[in-house]
């Protein structure tokens, strides 16, 4: 009986974190009952946290030796083993092997497991100690979390079977469909300063794809007349002050975002000249793509529409743009995670953010380029901006006769695939992306395709 008041106590500085005391306590009661296994493997426990892992590692394996270790006793060893996964992952997978079986009934274990092979870049035995523990636990945040991190684990190191990834995305598709009798609702947001080519095709596009009532547009001070009638499109109205700043902007789209999620199923954010398009030919729209999607971001294929002056004439509003332009060239900045049905820290420009990339049937034509007048018209606005950051900004203040001679001279020149296949370029793109300081997958290595591809006509939906 003095034995277990001895571990409650010790549980209990332990839980407080009173570190020190506790392992003063452990020690005193390690003196009294040295073949005790609880007490014991609460004394390694203290010096391990105390940062004498020699001495702790010495206890356990004393301990073991002895075959002193029962089933209840596994819930220190889970406590120990979660301390020594943060700097030492040898040790903790050591400690977990020579427990033996009984440690699987916890299955905080596998989770551990997973987590230590990880650190050691043994990705394949990682994914299969979480897939266990996703298909046992009963706990849905932590089903949802485990998921997450096994499509991270494919994403980065194809180390998942064809079937778990299926039982992966099937989990997903359950827990993210919307309820039953219930309409599926998308909101999509722009932010705009003097857009008077743009926005239009922005809220013609979107309008059509979620609903003119679920679009809104942050209005940056515009005084053109471009946003005077959005033909149902909310507006929020921004004032403009002498100074761009991008970090403002980036904060305020993503709380805005973020925050739209316990009002709507998914949120698009695209910049004016960004169109999404979910590929008709298997989806209806955006809505019933973002409705049928199973993770919690949509990575679209980036694509710049290019004008080739040499035979295209400059764009009308009698027509649409995509049959008006017909090239489109794949870029690796493009390639921007804007389509969310979970919260998400998004990086500079939208360019990255915190979940894996994962690409599938959405693309992203970006228009800057589709129209060299208009592009030379909107570089005179842009070029006017000042920005908080030095560096920032920069292709948006550029020479009219570099834009011209590297941009559009150019596109008469490039070969054109009349497919529209780009596995070859997202695998390289992919390959490219690492995970930054910052928490985000971003570019580090973006992809150089000196070739153009021909948008199909059923992709021609603006």
């Amino acid at each position: 009986m003095r034995s277990r008041a001895y571990c409650e106590n010790i549980d209990l500085l332990y839980r407080l974190k009173s570190f020190d005391a506790a392992l003063e306590c452990a020690q005193n009661a390690l003196g009294l009952f040295p073949d005790q296994e609880g007490i014991a493997l609460r004394a390694a426990r203290s010096h391990i946290q105390a940062g004498d892992t020699d001495r702790g590692i010495a206890l356990i394996s004393r301990t073991f030796k002895l075959g002193m270790v029962d089933a209840d006793s596994h819930r220190i060893v889970i406590d120990i083993c979660r301390i020594l996964n943060k700097t030492d992952p040898d040790s903790a997978l050591h400690v977990m092997n020579a427990a033996g079986p009984n440690i699987s009934e916890n299955l905080s274990a596998f989770k551990l497991l997973g987590e230590a092979h990880a650190k050691k870049k043994a990705f394949k035995e990682a994914a299969a100690n979480f897939m266990i523990y996703f298909r046992k636990t009963k706990d849905e945040k932590e089903k949802k979390k485990c998921g997450i991190v096994l499509m991270e684990l494919e994403s980065k190191h194809k180390v998942l079977e064809i079937d778990d990834i299926h039982e992966i995305d099937n989990y997903q598709a359950t827990i993210n469909h919307p309820a039953i009798g219930r309409t599926f609702r998308i909101a999509a947001i722009t932010n705009v300063y003097n857009e008077i080519d743009n926005l239009s095709v922005w809220i013609d596009h979107y309008s059509r794809q979620v609903g003119s009532q679920h679009c809104i547009v942050l209005d940056h001070g515009s005084d053109d007349g471009s946003s005077d009638d959005l033909r149902g499109a909310k507006s929020i109205f921004l004032p403009r002050s002498g100074v761009f700043n991008e970090r403002h902007r980036m904060a305020l789209i993503t709380n805005l975002a973020n925050s739209l999620l316990g009002y709507y199923d998914a949120v698009i954010y695209s910049d004016c000249d960004e169109m999404l398009v979910a590929d008709p030919s298997k989806f209806e729209n955006l809505s019933d793509y973002a409705a049928r999607l199973n993770r919690p971001v949509a990575h679209a294929i980036g694509l710049n529409v290019r004008h080739d002056i040499s035979k295209e004439a400059p764009l009308t509003s009698d027509r649409k743009i995509l049959d008006q332009r017909t090239l489109a060239h794949f870029v690796s900045p493009m390639c921007k995670p804007l389509l969310i049905k979970a919260p998400v820290s998004w990086g500079g420009g939208f360019h990255s953010c915190d979940k894996p990339p994962r690409f599938d049937d959405l693309y992203l034509f970006h228009l800057r380029h589709a129209d060299r007048d208009r592009a030379l018209a909107r570089l005179n606005t842009t070029r006017k901006i000042v920005f908080a950051r030095d560096g920032g900004g920069r292709h948006h203040r550029r020479e009219e006769d570099d834009l011209i001679k590297n941009v559009y001279e150019k596109v008469k020149d490039m070969k054109v695939k009349e497919d529209f296949d780009f596995t070859k370029e997202i695998e390289l793109h992919t390959a490219g992306v690492e995970l930054a300081f910052s928490g985000r997958y971003a570019v580090f290595k973006g992809t150089n395709i000196r070739h153009l591809n021909r948008i199909p006509e059923h992709m021609r939906v603006f």
